[in-house]
């Protein structure tokens, strides 16, 4: 009997089907069998023996996967909770990285200093604001100083003292500073243009003074006023994004939330504007939003010489054409309207 080329294979390492590992030790060629049936079981155990060792590397290649996977969500849970122990330890009226703005609100009958803040992170290329703090400029509109424009400067300065000291000293320097004027110094560059360009100089050097970073001083016009006071209407409302314990999200998932038109009765105009998809025939009145990643169409109409002041001037006209009324008298208009009179409740 020849003898077995093989006297020994190797232990073969089988991969069953539950995962276990079957290892065979019967491994010895027995030399009773034929040469050639001794070498196709040699072959046999050896293609078992390769695929057993092709299944451990890929088995040893998908647990390397599956441990970087559970590595990352690791990972990303650490991150998580580190993230959520750092706005836990912060008040929540302040985020990690504040910007601020200051916006001077220049009416007909006076002017108002608003400081706002926002995160620096924006929600689809718009700023999440909140309001800072506030001033009330004493005195009447930068209007009423067409015969000192030097005033109109110098009655701002006690706002922008304020706004150096709420807004942080390394702030300043990249915190925009705007002045908007509205109706009051709509009419008069309409009644005095020289008047109202030295109102706008005057007021222009004062506010270059400060450290901030001033974005200009200017007139707005009917249309612009309209559509910023649409805009801060439907922001409060929550028409546009809607606010959670820590995170602003947007205010409809499955469909935009419906906003509101709004009317601005102001000192010396009055705004009408809407959200609409009809045809806007004249172009001037209308205006493309694009506010958290929604487009808006938006209708906007200002109405000048119909605010609050200009109504009461009108109605001192009138009454001053009448006949023998040498002293006029504003009527009651609440006993006009049909509302009870004091008398009788």
């Amino acid at each position: 009997m020849l003898p077995c080329p093989f006297q020994y294979l190797f232990s073969a390492c089988l991969l069953a089907g539950t995962g276990n590992l079957i290892w065979n030790s019967s491994a010895q060629c027995l030399c009773r069998k034929s040469l050639t049936r001794c070498t196709l079981e040699q072959r046999f155990f050896l293609q078992r023996l390769l695929l057993c060792t092709r299944l451990l590397q890929m088995t040893r290649q998908r647990c390397l996967v599956l441990l970087g996977y559970i590595r990352n969500y690791v990972l990303a849970s650490q991150l998580q909770v580190v993230r959520g122990a750092l706005w836990s330890s912060r008040p929540d009226h302040l985020p990690l990285c504040l910007q601020y703005g200051i916006v001077l609100d220049a009416g007909s009958s006076h002017t108002a200093m608003f400081i706002y803040k926002w995160p620096a992170d924006k929600e689809n290329d718009t700023g999440v604001v909140s309001e800072h703090s506030m001033c009330d400029v004493e005195g009447p509109g930068i209007s009423s100083y067409n015969t000192n424009p030097p005033g109109a400067g110098q009655s701002l300065v006690h706002c922008l003292n304020q706004a150096l000291r709420d807004v942080p000293k390394e702030k300043h320097m990249s915190t925009p500073l705007y002045l908007g004027a509205t109706a009051g110094m709509r009419l008069l560059n309409i009644t005095n243009h020289q008047a109202s360009d030295a109102v706008l100089s005057t007021v222009t050097a004062r506010l270059k003074s400060y450290p901030f970073d001033f974005r200009g001083a200017k007139i707005l016009s009917g249309e612009e006023e309209g559509v910023f006071g649409w805009v801060t209407a439907n922001y409060l409302l929550e028409n546009f994004i809607k606010v959670s314990r820590r995170m602003w999200q947007p205010a409809g998932l499955a469909a935009v939330k419906r906003t509101l038109g709004a009317m601005d009765l102001g000192g010396a105009s009055t705004q009408i504007t809407f959200e609409t998809k009809d045809t806007i025939e004249e172009p001037q009145n209308k205006v493309m939003l694009k506010l958290y990643g929604q487009a808006y169409k938006v209708y906007t109409h200002s109405f000048l010489c119909y605010g609050r002041d200009q109504v009461l001037r009108r109605l001192l006209s009138k009454l001053l054409q009448v006949p023998g009324c040498a002293r006029p008298r504003i009527p009651d208009l609440t006993a006009l309207l049909g509302a009870p009179s004091p008398q009788s409740l």
